[in-house]
């Protein structure tokens, strides 16, 4: 089901009797299999053209809404109507969209809002983008101005006095992609991608191949803390006590390669046979590093990142994918489907697997 396009129809009274029926079907009041009024009927109920009412049909039937049958009209189609017609779509700040949102990491939201909508248009809902920081001290306003038929999805953070506002209210909500599990986040329904299950599953494969000596690049801490966990966990899991931790807390390229250089002019025999990046742009900059000291890839040293940006894949760098356009349909219906009829029991949280993208960086044929 897509949304109801009023682009053909500049005319109010075509426009009234498209939100008129629209609303019908949505609302139930038009069952599934029952006919529309007659063209002629509703050409002389909202002062148009017998035309343009057969138009407004189509228009409907564009939207997924009704079907028309040559000779017998327009009736209305199978169309499952959502508990929750509304949904707010809650970021912490204005600046993630902006022009002032951080270059390296916009694409996560862009990605992830892309499939929210296409999830909210296919399920008959809508989708209302709101930022914590516009709001400010009038969120209780807003959040009591909430209709019924209405739910929240945060994402990354959840404002514990929004939420209790939410519970008291009897409003759904969730939380998307939280940068961490902490204990307030516990409480939360939340879907998020397996940065963790990832890490560890590309990891384990990696060492099972022969890599002895891994090398961690990158943070340990907020969102990237899981992924460092994953790759602790697959080390350990191999009793490994050959890793090396290379912190490196800026996500650029360039970070990548400082951080890789240095390590290499103090070690100028490299002690690692593996690099695991925290995200790909670090990845890329150690390869930079490896290159301009004559280390090959892979076969001196291999590298694994984190992400899948169109840049690795130009590099030939294997990675670990991060699946945010699937996130995001996926929390839409997840919400719709698991959410919404279960406000009050504690609904189990959601992993979105982060599959493993293998290039030429760690020996692999490339699969993307």
């Amino acid at each position: 089901m897509q949304d109801v396009s009023y682009a053909r129809h500049r005319s109010q009274g075509v426009q009234k009797l498209i939100t008129d029926l629209t609303a019908k079907i949505r609302t139930g009041e038009l069952h599934a299999g029952d006919y529309l009024p007659s063209a002629h009927s509703l050409a002389k109920e909202y002062g148009i053209g017998y035309s343009t009412v057969i138009r407004t049909y189509k228009t409907l039937a564009e939207a997924g809404l009704v079907d028309t049958v040559q000779g017998r009209g327009a009736f209305v189609r199978d169309v499952i109507v959502p508990k929750v017609a509304e949904i707010t779509v809650c970021l912490p700040s204005s600046d993630t969209l902006s022009q002032n949102a951080n270059p390296l990491c916009d694409w996560v939201f862009h990605g992830l809002l892309a499939g929210m909508n296409a999830a909210t248009l296919a399920r008959g809902a809508k989708i209302h983008l709101l930022f914590a920081d516009e709001v400010g001290s009038k969120w209780t306003d807003y959040l009591d101005g909430m209709e019924m038929g209405a739910g929240v999805l945060f994402v990354l953070e959840a404002p514990p006095a929004w939420i209790m506002r939410l519970v008291h209210r009897q409003i759904p909500f969730a939380l998307v992609m939280p940068a961490e599990h902490g204990e307030w986040e516990n409480e939360i329904p939340r879907i998020y991608a397996d940065y963790h299950g990832g890490v560890y599953q590309a990891v384990t494969k990696l060492l099972n191949e022969g890599f002895e000596r891994p090398l961690y690049l990158g943070g340990i801490e907020g969102h990237e803390k899981p992924r460092y966990e994953g790759f602790a966990a697959a080390v350990a899991h191999k009793k490994n006590e050959n890793s090396i931790l290379l912190p490196c807390s800026d996500i650029s390229r360039h970070a990548g390669f400082t951080a890789m250089s240095d390590y290499l002019f103090a070690h100028p025999e490299p002690d690692f046979d593996l690099i695991v990046g925290s995200n790909d742009l670090r990845a890329l900059g150690a390869m930079d590093a490896l290159q301009a000291r004559g280390i090959r890839v892979p076969d001196d040293v291999a590298v694994l990142g984190f992400d899948d940006i169109p840049s690795a894949k130009q590099a030939e760098l294997s990675s670990v994918r991060l699946p945010v356009r699937e996130l995001g349909k996926s929390s839409i219906n997840w919400f719709l489907d698991s959410v919404v009829d279960n406000v009050d029991t504690n609904v189990p949280s959601k992993r979105i697997p982060c599959p493993t993208v293998w290039r030429n960086s760690t020996g692999h044929k490339d699969n993307a």
